[in-house]
């Protein structure tokens, strides 16, 4: 590591020489939230579509930007860590993992079906979830160790 003088050029962040270029993984786990945020401000700022749910008795809650971001990011790193883990795990893991995703993604839709209050809310929260899987599982699909 390069001190710094009047001579000599500082370089103690310098990594590499190459120029960082984001890994395949990081691009698709990042796919999920883009794909869900950009849903979202089509369906509830653009159209107007009100996107609140109600869980259980509780009193409805406003979906917003944060919380589509957070879940949809969540929801990309546990499929990117289950596709590392069936991987290894398995001789098959990748088509083990694939259903399993498909699976889950027909599940997820159970929360807008169940709590959306509105149907054109419950139809852009399915459009969000939808968006979501078709972003990731193809992507992290392509990018497995085959």
């Amino acid at each position: 590591m390069d001190v710094t003088t009047p001579t000599r050029t500082r370089r103690a962040f310098v990594i590499s020489e190459r120029t960082w270029k984001p890994t395949p993984r990081l691009v698709e786990v990042v796919a999920g939230p883009v794909t869900a945020i950009a849903a979202w401000a089509v369906a509830s700022p653009a159209l107007g579509v009100s996107l609140v749910a109600r869980f259980g008795n509780g009193k409805p809650e406003t979906i917003n930007a944060g919380l589509v971001l957070g879940a949809s990011f969540i929801a990309s790193i546990l499929g990117w860590a289950s596709l590392v883990l069936f991987q290894r795990r398995s001789s098959n893991g990748l088509r083990t993992w694939t259903i399993l995703a498909v699976a889950v993604a027909v599940a997820s839709l159970a929360l807008p079906l169940s709590a959306a209050t509105t149907t054109a809310g419950t139809v852009a929260l399915i459009v969000i979830h939808v968006a979501v899987a078709t972003a990731v599982i193809p992507l992290l699909r392509r990018s497995a160790d085959r």
